[in-house]
């Protein structure tokens, strides 16, 4: 297998490297290929947009129909349901949190996949399922919520973090993958070790806990995500284009 995947590289390497730019989703990715020798990279990040997810779209209706008593927060997840979403690790995180919060926090998970039935019999009575959700009621639902938890280590970039950011969430998720190119620990979100139980459940606990934490972080998730517009991100990319076409003009014209 070892022979099989350095051939596969080198096929990456004489593929990639022939060409002017190759854009990557974030600086972790670009960081991989660089180590596998992949030349002319180029950060190609997401953007979100603002007006779909956004504060303003908070709805009490919303947060009435999930809470059980005043002054109970809502943490939410959003994303498919799948074992390498590492949700194993949320659901034990969530059962340490609950120790001695489970009055506190209830935590929705709003998605499907292979892993909903699992993690629906695995979970504690004060995490709540919404199934697939998309649109308005998606919208309504980040903004409506306290604190967006996501503990995947696999991710190349991670949208629903930004949406999260976009709708004014503090964010927990871990050191590893596309996401620590938004989230900056302590700033606008916490960062955890990767599949580590027990930091997630400190993260959460200390978020439920520190009230001027939690406004500071989402405040500042705020202000992130509105520097990372869709016009923005094009503007970046079309830039990227013309110093492609400038420094091989000659070639461009000649064909």
């Amino acid at each position: 297998m070892e022979y099989l995947e350095g051939m596969v590289w080198a096929l990456f390497q004489w593929f990639h490297n022939s060409c002017a730019m190759n854009f990557c989703p974030s600086q972790t990715t670009m960081q991989v290929l660089a180590a596998k020798g992949i030349e002319n990279l180029a950060l190609w990040a997401r953007g979100v947009d603002s007006v779909r997810f956004s504060p303003h779209h908070r709805r009490e209706e919303i947060r009435r129909r999930f809470i059980s008593r005043p002054q109970q927060l809502l943490f939410l997840y959003v994303g498919r349901l799948a074992p390498e979403k590492d949700l194993d690790i949320l659901t034990q995180s969530i059962k340490q949190v609950n120790q001695t919060h489970q009055e506190k926090i209830r935590f929705i998970i709003a998605g499907d996949g292979p892993y909903a039935q699992d993690m629906r019999e695995q979970s504690d009575g004060n995490v709540l399922f919404t199934g697939y959700l998309q649109g308005a009621e998606l919208s309504s639902l980040y903004a409506s919520c306290d604190a967006f938890v996501f503990p995947s280590s696999t991710e190349t970039f991670g949208n629903v973090v930004l949406e999260a950011m976009a709708s004014r969430l503090p964010v927990i998720t871990v050191r590893s993958g596309g996401v620590t190119d938004n989230v900056v620990d302590g700033q606008n979100g916490l960062l955890c070790a990767p599949r580590d139980k027990a930091s997630l459940a400190e993260a959460m606990i200390r978020l439920a806990d520190q009230d001027e934490l939690r406004e500071a972080l989402a405040a500042n998730a705020l202000a992130h995500a509105s520097s990372q517009s869709w016009n923005t991100i094009f503007d970046r990319l079309l830039r990227d284009y013309r110093f492609v076409l400038d420094k091989y003009s000659d070639t461009v014209q000649s064909a």
